[in-house]
């Protein structure tokens, strides 16, 4: 009797995690359009409605890059048309024409809440560290019209003429400040005050992590290479969709301007 006991008792575990199918162990993903979505499951039966992380990354290992993900729009003034195209070691490169103020706005898609807390990490490198402006981070618009983009710096302010809501990195050689990549917060078309990465001015070609975090209650926490370089407090308006963004312009230069982007992560606490 004992031994029948015992042995149910050892079994019944056994049974159960059978009966189960084993799905406590599974974490399911799925490939959208060449990248990457992540819905981390504790059960095989789960959908992406319920509360779950979500994770869209794309290292650009396609050529083209995906149009079904991201819309690349250019503005140009010039006899060069902007450009964008991929390198064969999976890098998107955004080309500017050859006058001021041209530019191009590469944008994912609007349904990113920091309401949901969200992030956005991307690997950049600029090639005209005198002339091509950028910002990397979330915008609630994915373009801006000619001559501008998302957020620029000009002399000591923040320019924000096209956006109402943002957060992000900007760098401006335009600006007083050109030595520094501040990351700045926009909440209803009002710029926050800015947090600076105070290091040598960045060098051609110099490759930077640049990370932006927004929580529940709109903090916007901002990190570069895995350093963090400050806090904007109730940065952002929580509840308006954010998309991924990053806009290249030229300002001041009559050639040429060369932007990399190696990848592009986005996380979001549930869907």
């Amino acid at each position: 009797m004992k031994k029948a006991f015992f042995i149910t008792i050892i079994a019944l575990p056994i049974l159960f995690f059978i009966a189960f199918g084993f799905e406590v162990l599974i974490i399911e993903s799925e490939l959208v359009y060449e990248a990457i979505r992540y819905y981390d499951s504790l059960n095989n039966n789960e959908t992406v409605f319920v509360i779950a992380p979500v994770t869209l990354y794309d290292d650009f290992l396609t050529d083209p890059y995906n149009g079904d993900i991201w819309d690349f729009t250019a503005y140009h003034s010039g006899t060069v048309t902007s450009d964008v195209a991929v390198f064969t070691n999976g890098a998107v490169m955004l080309k500017n024409g050859v006058d001021d103020n041209d530019e191009t706005e590469f944008a994912g898609e609007l349904r990113w809440y920091g309401n949901k807390w969200c992030a956005m990490e991307a690997k950049i490198a600029n090639k005209d560290v005198t002339y091509g402006a950028f910002f990397v981070g979330f915008s609630d618009i994915q373009t801006t019209g000619n001559d501008e983009i998302a957020v620029m710096y000009s002399g000591t302010t923040v320019d924000i003429d096209a956006v109402t809501e943002a957060a992000g990195f900007v760098y401006d050689p335009s600006g007083t400040d050109p030595d520094y990549i501040m990351g700045v917060a926009i909440k209803s078309d009002v710029a926050g005050t800015v947090v600076t990465h105070s290091v040598d001015p960045p060098a051609i070609d110099e490759a930077f992590v640049l990370r932006v975090t927004i929580d529940g209650d709109g903090d916007c926490d901002f990190w570069i290479d895995g350093v963090h370089i400050g806090r904007t407090e109730t940065g952002i308006t929580t509840t308006t969709a954010l998309c991924p963004y990053i806009g290249y312009i030229n300002h001041g230069e009559g050639a040429n301007n060369y932007f990399l982007v190696d990848y592009v992560w986005v996380w979001q606490r549930r869907n």
